[in-house]
């Protein structure tokens, strides 16, 4: 019973050491890791449905080494979204691509390049309208009319 205790105990041990979630390597990038990541990548749209990744990484080889080459897929049924996401192994390469490639044919679609944007979480534009949650309509706005009939009754009921 003492040598299957300590085969647990053992076993318990490495399974700690090896998590992906150790000190040692955390489970989500920090914020800097990721712009740093995010500036050697460029974000591909209008990139036509039977792309393949490979056929992707083919195309942009030309401009550098290509870490990764992602083509964004719906989660439930799978199809590709129309869009894609290259990351290449140093930061000249990004710039480089979007005034090479802008505008270049992929499988017959010519594919809009961008640098890709770093996604900071919960971040909202101060510029844009309708931020807040209590800003926009109200629940009744969507079912009234205005109704130049009445001219006493501005709004009605539908």
């Amino acid at each position: 019973m003492e040598a299957e205790l300590s085969n647990t105990t053992a076993m318990a041990t490495e399974t700690v050491e090896k998590s992906p979630q150790s000190p040692k390597s955390p489970a989500f990038p920090s914020l800097e890791e990721k712009q740093k990541s995010d500036a050697k990548s460029i974000y591909v749209g209008n990139v036509d449905y039977s792309t393949t990744e490979s056929e992707l990484q083919k195309h942009f080889e030309a401009i550098g080494v290509i870490v990764r080459a992602t083509i964004m897929r719906n989660r439930y049924t799978q199809r590709p979204k129309g869009f894609a996401y290259v990351e290449f192994e140093n930061e000249a390469s990004a710039p480089e691509a979007k005034r090479r490639m802008n505008g270049s044919f992929l499988n017959g679609r010519a594919i809009k390049i961008e640098l890709k944007r770093t996604n900071v979480p919960n971040w909202v534009d101060s510029e844009s309208p309708n931020t807040s949650p209590a800003q926009g309509r109200s629940r009744l706005a969507g079912r009234l009319s205005f109704s130049p009939q009445h001219q006493n009754r501005v709004w009605t009921r539908k």
